[in-house]
């Protein structure tokens, strides 16, 4: 129900009818359920009679009738005891209904002399097939033409597949009438809707997301209509954490303001961006290289920090994590830093893994530093770095980049004020094989207390310098004290005897030679080439790609 109608009305309707009376004609003619019925109501609460008065001949009023209206008011229990005269502002307010509503009432009214003929919607009998099966063949290869992919973290979980957030239904349709082929396809999708069904009967897709937006847990605990006294709590303890997390992600910013020797940070993979990237019709038929941005946020300087590189150089897992991160620590710790904060998401794959925990023992140990990793709680991992993703895809969204080194120039100017981002071009040279040194830890799973070590329930992993290989964890944010594990157990003294000697500096590179990208995406990137859709002056880039001899595809562009 709307608010009433003004209390300058002439007819002081507000002082005729209370708002409780008002409730209950709203609630009474939406009970009805029937729009038939709904109808009788109007036509006998809204009475159409002729114009009285005319100001001008008959025949040219464009007004020749009057409508008057009224709505019920109770005596007792009965509401429709009496009808009291309202304007038509308070008539079509407290039904909460527009005007066609009634005209369409009176007009059925009329035609029926006084009985409002019945709903006739849907009931006719010419229904004739418009969606027959080449259109939806059609559609179906057309949207198999963008190349869908399956999500990098969802796969287990869904067969869903995405295509680039760049596109929508409104645009797809639109490359559709330029795609389709009369003479392959009878048939053909007229609208945006039809487009907009066929696909979501017979196809399981969706658009890129930059991250999952809302919380699932969340989601599932507003959307349960039968709440229990268990997920009550259970949903109560998981806001409790995600509160506490802020608050301490908050208290190391306001530390790292404060002392120089603090330096927190956030940092995030981008989502997957293409080569070559922009709002060109025939880059959506075809595959792309993939790029990939790693970016680190210091919270306390506000300087971002770009870490990039394409799939022929290097993967995206947590040898390439590792490394950067690595890499973000070796080049400032020379600026006096002894204590490291980081803030990330939980993606296992990539931050929350033992070859990063390594990491950080290993440059603990090399820099004398200490480093600790808190991960937000699941489904509210928005932080400060995400403002860098933003920004970055706001600033190249209407731009047509054909290189690497395009989106590199991009990532330096997407930022215009005092503290450019700034970029390091990732090489092979730069991403060390931590993997390969996680056989020298002889112990990954028995805390000090004895029990089990939960690594895919921690919140928070810190290193100390003093003792670099012993990790201090918590596996709660309102955890008061921290548990540990000692990741170098003394061994007995035997001729068998060993100590751990790792010199990060000979650690062996992960790559020696370039990561060849499957043929069908290299033919693709070929293509473009040959019908100059990419520019001659780029292909020098693209002949230098090495490409495998299968068609197997690789799992680069999923996100």
């Amino acid at each position: 129900m709307k608010t009433s109608c003004p209390v300058t009305c002439r007819k002081k309707c507000s002082e005729k009818l209370a708002e409780d009376i008002r409730q209950r004609i709203f609630d009474m003619f939406w009970s009805i359920g029937d729009h038939s019925r709904q109808w009788d109501f109007l036509a006998r609460y809204a009475v159409r009679s002729d114009k009285k008065r005319f100001t001008v001949d008959k025949e040219n009023s464009k007004r020749l009738h009057t409508i008057s209206y009224y709505l019920p008011s109770s005596q007792g229990d009965n509401i429709e005891s009496t009808k009291i005269s309202v304007c038509k502002t308070m008539f079509l307010r407290t039904l909460s209904i527009s005007f066609n509503f009634v005209y369409t009432a009176l007009e059925k009214s009329d035609k029926g002399n006084g009985f409002v003929e019945a709903d006739q919607r849907g009931r006719h009998i010419n229904h004739p097939k418009i969606i027959n099966e080449d259109m939806v063949r059609s559609v179906i290869d057309h949207v198999e033409a963008f190349s869908p992919v399956q999500s990098h973290y969802t796969r287990q979980k869904s067969s869903r597949k995405y295509l680039e957030s760049s596109l929508s239904f409104p645009k797809m349709f639109k490359l559709y009438n330029e795609w389709f082929d009369s003479n392959k396809y009878s048939s053909k999708a007229t609208t945006v809707r039809q487009y907009r069904d066929i696909i979501n009967k017979n196809i399981n897709i969706g658009f890129h997301k930059p991250k999952k937006d809302v919380c699932e847990q969340c989601h599932i605990y507003e959307n349960n209509k039968q709440v229990t006294q268990t997920d009550k709590e259970k949903h109560e303890e998981h806001l409790k954490e995600k509160e506490k997390a802020r608050k301490i992600k908050t208290k190391d910013k306001e530390l790292a303001l404060q002392n120089n020797e603090i330096l927190t940070a956030a940092f995030d993979l981008q989502k997957c961006l293409n080569v070559p990237h922009g709002n060109v019709s025939t880059f959506y038929y075809k595959r792309k290289l993939s790029l990939y941005n790693f970016t680190i946020f210091n919270l306390g300087s506000h300087q971002g920090y770009c870490f990039s590189w394409h799939q022929q150089t290097a993967k995206r897992g947590a040898n390439e994590i590792s490394s950067c991160v690595f890499k973000f620590i070796e080049d400032t710790v020379g600026e006096g830093v002894k204590d490291y904060r980081f803030w990330s998401d939980n993606c296992g794959g990539q931050n929350r893994n033992r070859i990063v925990f390594l990491m950080y023992m290993l440059a603990s140990s090399k820099f004398s530093v200490d480093i600790r990793h808190r991960f937000l709680i699941v489904g509210h991992t928005q932080n400060e770095g995400d403002s860098m993703h933003a920004l970055i895809e706001r600033q190249t969204k209407d731009k047509i980049l054909y290189t690497p080194d395009q989106w590199y120039t991009a990532f330096r100017f997407a930022k215009s004020d005092e503290k450019p981002y700034k970029v390091i071009e990732v090489s092979q040279d730069l991403i060390k094989d931590f993997k390969s040194k996680l056989k020298l830890i002889n112990n990954w799973t028995t805390t000090n207390d004895g029990s089990k070590m939960p690594w895919n329930k921690v919140t928070e992993v810190v290193v100390k310098a003093e003792n670099p290989f012993r990790v201090f964890y918590k596996t709660s944010y309102q955890d008061d004290a921290y548990k540990w594990i000692d990741c170098v157990k003394k061994l007995k003294a035997t001729r068998n005897r060993r100590e751990l000697n790792i010199d990060i500096d000979n650690i062996s590179l992960a790559y020696q030679t370039p990561i060849p990208i499957d043929q069908n995406k290299h033919k693709d990137l070929m293509d473009l080439c040959k019908t100059l859709v990419i520019p001659k002056e780029y292909h020098l880039f693209f002949n230098n790609l090495i490409s495998t001899n299968s068609n197997a595809a690789d799992d680069s562009d999923s996100d």
